[in-house]
């Protein structure tokens, strides 16, 4: 496999004058290689609007189009306290049996591991889970990463295949750089000095354009930290595919 980060870095470096065709590119080497596996993310966020985003399940539309099992998921993780409903949303699958939505066999089994929230599909999962603390964990961690992902996935649908792009290479809000550009709804697109750029939400509009240039050089941070993401991953599988 490639270096992606070395890829990247030498194809992408000048982000402000990317063409159509680079932009292309580049979405199909994220999509491929998984850029979008996220790292930690804030857990509150300054602005009340945006904060409906963070709960709402990646593939729930509205209640009037929703499948009868999203809805059953949903009546059953609405059953948890409401700060367990928002981390069981986040999870999204069972930790031991990772095919298995959580809510699908009633409200999910909350467990501490280590001092961390686990949820479970139901109470039989509870002994294996218990068994094997490092595994569970690291599964948790891995199942937070594939919810994220799809939720992202889910918020750019709609985004022109050059927006999206530009969403994937900068990666995250310059208002709040622990969010994830798509975890809290749809990115919202300004142009800043002339230079298209996105935020997480309305909340941060105001805040980016009050100061252009710190705002700029933040993205540019931004946009260097998901090349360095990006290599690391490449290093990471291309160490696993060798052994």
């Amino acid at each position: 496999m490639p270096n992606f980060g070395e890829f990247i870095i030498h194809h992408f470096e000048g982000f402000k004058t990317m063409t159509t065709t680079k932009l292309r590119l580049l979405l199909a080497l994220v999509t491929t290689w998984g850029l979008l596996s996220p790292l930690t993310r804030a857990e509150e966020h300054h602005h009340q609007d945006a904060s409906v985003h963070a709960s709402d399940s990646p593939t729930a539309t509205t209640e009037a189009t929703e499948s009868e099992e999203e809805v059953a998921i949903r009546e059953s993780i609405s059953k948890l306290p409401t700060k367990d409903q928002k981390l069981a949303v986040a999870q999204g699958y069972c930790a031991v049996m990772a095919e298995n939505r959580l809510g699908t066999m009633g409200a999910p089994i909350k467990i501490m591991i280590e001092d961390q929230p686990v949820f479970l599909c139901c109470a039989g999962c509870k002994r294996r889970a218990m068994a094997d603390p490092t595994k569970t964990l690291a599964t948790v961690e891995a199942l937070k990463a594939k919810v994220e992902a799809a939720m992202i996935e889910h918020n750019l649908v709609e985004f022109s295949e050059e927006d999206r792009a530009l969403v994937l290479a900068q990666g995250y809000c310059p208002m709040m750089p622990e969010s994830r550009l798509g975890v809290m709804g749809p990115p919202v697109k300004l142009t800043v000095a002339d230079q298209t750029i996105f935020v997480c939400c309305e909340g941060c509009s105001k805040d980016a354009a009050a100061n252009p240039e710190q705002t700029l050089k933040v993205v540019e941070e931004l946009q260097a930290k998901v090349v360095a993401e990006a290599q690391a991953a490449a290093e990471q599988a291309s160490v696993g595919a060798s052994q």
